[in-house]
């Protein structure tokens, strides 16, 4: 195994759990949603994830992060009054699959940024920090940054 496929084993598609959605040198808040978690039989407090761009040009380094907690949305209090609201229509439960819409199944993660893996010598490596984040890369627009080989991307 050479060491570029060291970086991609870390990659598990299977397990997409969401998208890196904010991004700085300690945190990173990855939008998530519950069939994604469903998917990969959940994602415990504590647990690992690993943060990369899909896009195969962006794949020399894996960003190693940890949950640390559920993040805040822009719309959590739009959301939780609509919850609510649809809680006190509601009958006494008779066993029927009462379904909200798609919105309300999203949530997002807090995650610890605990380094970045790379590729040195043809080796695997694990740095203590991240170099640097961009806002933007891998949003699916046409940021310069993303087609000019800069990393970004999906957790």
């Amino acid at each position: 195994m050479n060491a570029s496929d060291s970086l991609t084993a870390l990659i598990q598609e299977d397990q997409f759990v969401g998208w890196t959605c904010q991004l700085d040198y300690e945190r990173a808040v990855v939008l998530t949603c519950d069939q994604w978690k469903a998917r990969a039989r959940g994602v415990p407090h504590n647990c690992f994830l690993v943060a990369t761009a899909l896009e195969e040009q962006h794949q020399g380094e894996v960003i190693l992060l940890r949950v640390t907690g559920a993040a805040p949305l822009p719309l959590d209090d739009e959301l939780l009054q609509a919850r609510i609201q649809r809680l006190k229509a509601r009958q006494i439960p008779s066993g029927e699959n009462v379904s909200f819409g798609d919105e309300f199944t999203f949530g997002a993660l807090t995650c610890r940024i605990l380094g970045t893996f790379y590729i040195q010598d043809e080796s695997l490596r694990l740095g203590s920090d991240m170099e640097s984040y961009f806002h933007g890369c891998g949003l699916g627009g046409d940021c310069e940054l993303c087609q000019s080989g800069t990393r970004g991307g999906g957790a």
